[in-house]
């Protein structure tokens, strides 16, 4: 059975322009996850769990793909023994013993490229199977291996792609993986792109992640709460938390807030 401590989490975020965002998945779900780091750029918060992807590495969002493959690089140079490295972003929520349950089910000294919300599309002018939509990806220990090991490869790539192919970096990962590597994806019913209470959002099994999930429905998912379409009073307080959080560039207000009505 795959345990939490088995997996390394890697969430992307930026400490400069989303800490209240990065500090809400610290306090909540990626707590279950002993070897879990936000992953920035060129600018580290102490105060957080974070790796940074190196010193010329952004904060924007066309950093996302340095982030991607710097970071796993990096995590992997840390915990070369960890049997899974996950990814995914800072408005994701994953629940921990879902996820191992269904880890556990394929071989890590394999090689596996496991997620949900698949969709089949063009990249490059061939047909790839994205595992899309946010809710993240799961590389066994093998696969991770061979990703860092082709970094140099995967960042030729660059030079023939626009900035726009290059910044969707959940598609050159799934491109590289599956026609250089000839690795075909696992697709898992539980991830979703979007919130519990989207119309899409329903699945055959217990969930594995959710999407577009904001800073007042981490707090409250992670509390055993099911959330629901926001109404008018929490449409309110989202759009202040918002406010607070980015307008005012807050670090903790938001979080302090949540985290007194939701106890956890």
């Amino acid at each position: 059975m795959i345990e939490p401590e088995d997996i390394c989490m890697l969430v992307f975020t930026s400490a400069l322009n989303l800490h209240e965002r990065a500090l809400s998945v610290q306090n909540t779900w990626l707590k279950d996850f002993p070897c879990g780091y936000l992953v920035g750029g060129n600018y580290i918060d102490t105060k957080l769990r974070m790796i940074s992807a190196g010193e010329n590495v952004g904060e924007d969002y066309s950093s996302a793909a340095d982030k991607q493959y710097l970071g796993l690089k990096k995590a992997f140079e840390l915990h070369p023994d960890k049997k899974w490295f996950y990814i995914t972003g800072c408005d994701a929520f994953i629940y921990s013993y879902n996820l191992c349950t269904l880890l556990s089910k394929y071989n890590y000294e394999n090689d596996f490229f496991v997620g949900g919300h698949a969709r089949s599309l063009k990249f490059l002018d061939t047909e790839i199977v994205n595992l899309s939509g946010g809710a993240g990806f799961a590389l066994s220990n093998s696969l991770a291996l061979k990703i860092v090991s082709s970094l140099s490869d995967i960042y030729a790539m660059k030079d023939y792609l626009s900035k726009k192919q290059w910044n969707a970096c959940d598609m050159t990962i799934a491109y590289f993986i599956e026609k250089k590597l000839k690795i075909n994806p696992t697709i898992c019913d539980g991830f979703s792109h979007c919130q519990p209470y989207h119309p899409e959002s329903v699945f055959n099994c217990d969930p594995v992640a959710y999407h577009m999930i904001n800073i007042r429905e981490m707090y409250s998912l992670y509390s055993g709460k099911k959330i629901k379409k926001p109404n008018i009073l929490y449409y309110v307080f989202d759009k202040i938390h918002v406010l607070l959080a980015k307008k005012l560039k807050t670090k903790k207000i938001v979080n302090v807030i949540c985290k007194f009505f939701y106890g956890k």
